[in-house]
């Protein structure tokens, strides 16, 4: 990968886009398997990679095909040359080297027979690979068509199909056993801060340790997810730490509105039993002593929200924006309403989430609201 300077902002999943196999991180195990098979020249009809989003999965087909086909490698070598016109075609993402389909758009049996028409068909660049992305979203009649072509009897030229997944896909045993399995693992947190580190080093960008750890913990052991902590972090460093509560987590999100990030910060609070139901408990304390602050009462900031940040004071002041106290005392009363039993739900997880998320959406439309009027 090569820092390109003096351009304009490009984000960093994409300027840190691997290329060779050198640029991946925490998959070492199956680069190796592969890297045998490039070397080796073997021809593998049908491949599965099974792992979380953003663990390398696509990005490694890519530079799988380019090796594959690189008319500049040496033989005892799997490492693409990156000049060739293959490694070129493969990079630029140009029309023929590389077939990429979606199956959570469209699974059924019509996209299976039009990729197996397509890989049947000879084509004109050496033999491209077909990328079979979000491949859980074929149906069973779907997979029946890929049947012959992966067991490919008469051995005539035919793509390599790779399937990408971000779960175990519902497929019968016949089907799976024509297809060589890789499982991708969560990338460690160290293995990610060290990565982090890395970039920001190169980047110029100073960030602290526990920035780092913050990035890294909350990526979810995906290297995607990382970089995209990493520029939330760099936008409002102030707003977050390591060692924040699970309340902090969940009420940033919150009082920013914003509904995608609540439900991941939903979801990690909801891997620790009773913590969401322990984080709207405290929510609701710390929305009364907001209150009270807000009416210039005495309140000690260890009972007001995000105590637990480096500038507690930025990030009230941001949420001051916006939470007024009839904003408060409506947030409030979502989650005491939910306390107090009133929501028939037998799920705990799914009754706090409910409340989380409808009082995040009750931010968004005042967030809304307010940058109409400063942009009028």
């Amino acid at each position: 990968m090569t820092e390109i300077k003096n351009t304009p902002y490009i984000e960093y999943h994409r300027k840190y886009q691997p290329e060779t196999w050198n640029d991946f991180i925490g998959q070492d195990k199956i680069i190796n398997q592969l890297k045998i098979d490039v070397i080796e020249n073997r021809h593998v009809q049908g491949r599965m990679f099974e792992g979380t989003a953003g663990t390398g999965k696509t990005s490694i087909a890519l530079v799988l095909a380019k090796a594959l086909n690189c008319t500049g490698r040496p033989k005892d070598s799997a490492d693409p040359c990156q000049k060739c016109d293959w490694c070129k075609t493969v990079q630029t993402a140009k029309l023929g080297a590389i077939h990429y389909f979606n199956a959570s758009k469209a699974g059924g049996i019509e996209i299976a027979r039009e990729i197996v028409t397509l890989g049947t068909v000879k084509q004109a660049l050496g033999a491209p690979f077909i990328i079979v992305d979000e491949c859980h979203g074929l149906t069973s009649a779907a997979w029946g068509v890929f049947y012959d072509y992966l067991e490919n009897k008469e051995n005539t030229p035919k793509a390599p199909i790779i399937f990408c997944t971000n779960h175990n896909p519902r497929i019968d045993d016949a089907i799976r056993s024509r297809l060589q399995w890789y499982k991708f693992n969560n990338i460690r947190q160290q293995t990610l801060e060290d990565w982090l580190q890395n970039i920001a080093d190169k980047e110029g960008i100073t960030i602290t340790a526990n920035g780092i750890r913050w990035c890294a913990q909350n990526a979810g052991g995906s290297a995607r997810m990382a970089l995209a902590r990493l520029e939330e972090y760099l936008r409002n460093p102030d707003h977050y730490d390591a060692d924040e509560s699970t309340t902090t987590a969940l009420m940033r999100y919150m009082v920013w509105g914003n509904l995608k990030r609540i439900g991941e910060a939903i979801d990690k609070a909801a891997e620790t039993p009773g913590a969401l139901r322990a984080a709207t408990e405290e929510a609701v304390r710390q929305l009364t002593s907001y209150i009270l602050k807000r009416g210039h009462g005495n309140v000690e900031s260890g009972k007001l929200p995000f105590h637990d940040l480096a500038d507690q004071d930025a990030a009230l002041a941001d949420m001051g924006r916006v939470f007024n106290p009839q904003v408060t005392f409506t947030i409030q009363e979502i989650f005491e309403n939910r306390l107090k039993g009133i929501w028939n739900v037998s799920d705990e997880v799914t009754l706090y989430a409910s409340a989380w998320t409808r009082a995040t959406w009750y931010a968004s439309h005042y967030w809304k609201e307010l940058k109409e009027q400063e942009g009028r």
